[in-house]
């Protein structure tokens, strides 16, 4: 069951932060404002305050599917583009698994989100060992900055035969 575990551990990849701040050049003579400065600026004008693209740190939570207990926890970075694309790295990386890209969409104006990501898994020797697939129900908080959501995952051999599930909970704060 660890080896299991571990290996399941191994190749999940949680990601998806969006960046959608507005590009601004600084006047003639004026230094342009520190990356740590910009970061702590929060979003202004018309920001959808339940909007899902930006930067997220998360903690997901691997689940055992029919009773819902927590078997263990990694952090995440996830970057939810304004576009609909995402890009995930996390806290377990792996030479067996390829950058884990998805898309996602909005489900209501009452801040639900579903998002789909996936990525290749590889044996030891570098090999192709097939496709893992998360799909996630996100709902972002009123306040804007923070958010929760569920994780299915699928595991597929190389000729797309699926040969393990897993679940997962997730929960964020927004960086940026």
């Amino acid at each position: 069951m660890k080896t299991v575990l571990a290996s399941l551990l191994a190749t999940i990849v949680f990601s998806g932060a969006s960046a959608c701040a507005d590009a601004q050049v600084p006047a003639a003579g004026a230094s342009a404002p520190s990356l740590a400065s910009a970061a702590l600026q929060a979003p202004q004008g018309s920001h959808d305050r339940r909007a899902l693209d930006g930067l997220w740190d998360e903690h997901v939570t691997l689940i055992n599917c029919a009773s819902g207990t927590p078997l263990v926890t990694f952090r995440a970075t996830n970057l939810f583009i304004a576009d609909g694309s995402l890009v995930a790295v996390n806290s377990n990386p792996s030479l067996l698994q390829g950058a884990t890209l998805g898309t996602w969409w909005r489900v209501s104006r009452h801040g639900a989100f579903g998002a789909k990501m996936r990525f290749f898994r590889f044996n030891p020797d570098g090999s192709f060992a097939g496709v893992q697939q998360m799909t996630r129900a996100i709902t972002v908080e009123p306040d804007g900055m923070t958010l929760t959501g569920t994780v299915s995952v699928e595991i597929f051999d190389v000729n797309d035969n699926l040969i393990q599930t897993a679940c997962a909970t997730e929960a964020g704060a927004r960086v940026s």
